[in-house]
């Protein structure tokens, strides 16, 4: 599985990624965002086995998930995570071969 994040707020399409995904408002983060309800380490995104992971890093404002605060959960196509003032819709494509091979010659 390939995940795509979309962020409601700019527009932008975030991914594919490598995992895990740090998102926040630090540097060395992989999404950044810059308003003051995202904490420097918000949350992060695994993948684990076909499931991607989401974790709240101990953020002072929360994460939610479909407009529940969350610590950890699966998530799932169409889930709109917020991190603080943002929002990001999560998309989940079935990984092509295309995108396998460019993985696989990026990584030799």
């Amino acid at each position: 599985m390939r995940l795509t994040l979309i962020s409601d707020t700019y527009e932008d399409v975030i991914g594919p990624v490598t995992y895990p995904v740090l998102i926040g408002r630090g540097a060395g983060t992989d999404v950044s965002f810059s308003d003051k309800w995202t904490s420097r380490r918000h949350c992060e995104i695994d993948q684990v086995g076909s499931q991607f992971i989401l974790r709240d890093l101990n953020s002072r404002h929360g994460t939610f998930v479909n407009g529940r605060a969350t610590v950890e959960t699966v998530l799932s196509c169409g889930d709109r995570i917020s991190v603080g003032m943002n929002v990001l819709t999560v998309k989940l494509q079935a990984a092509r071969a295309v995108d396998l091979d460019m993985a696989t010659s990026r990584s030799a």
